[in-house]
């Protein structure tokens, strides 16, 4: 899969869009759906693999999902999640699955561009910034780590 992030979009609000090769709207719409101000605990929580979810998007990690959750996302999904794998949700577009990794580089790369445009931005609370590397830092650490 391949990715590219896009300022200036007219198709989103705010501007920044996620283009992906295959097209997938529900990787793209999950990540978006996410408030720039939330950002930073959006990917601290995926940086600990830890599952997490607001109105409309949610993200199931296979590290994190219990039997229950195992046999539903495999009902909806008509396969198993292996090991490495997370679950998206969005309650409008659909569900799909995901590695990882593969997610957590894309969300690297959509909240480093949200950085680079936000960071001098005074209507975000003036710790956003620090949150935001900190956060990045910890997600940055976990691809190099699941690289090795």
């Amino acid at each position: 899969m391949n990715w590219k992030i896009i300022i200036n979009s007219k198709e989103v609000s705010g501007g920044l869009d996620i283009i992906l090769d295959p097209h997938n709207d529900v990787i793209r719409f999950v990540i978006l759906q996410y408030k720039i101000i939330d950002l930073p605990k959006l990917i601290g929580q995926v940086s600990k693999s830890i599952s997490t979810g607001i109105e409309y998007a949610h993200i199931y990690n296979f590290k994190d999902m219990d039997w229950e959750d195992l046999a539903w996302a495999k009902n909806v999904k008509g396969t198993e999640l292996c090991d490495d794998e997370m679950f998206l949700v969005h309650d409008v577009i659909g569900e799909t699955i995901i590695k990882e990794g593969l997610f957590d580089k894309i969300l690297f790369d959509y909240s480093s561009k949200v950085l680079e445009i936000y960071q001098s931005d005074t209507s975000l609370p003036a710790n956003w910034k620090d949150e935001m590397k900190l956060a990045l830092e910890k997600l940055n650490l976990k691809i190099n780590t699941e690289s090795l």
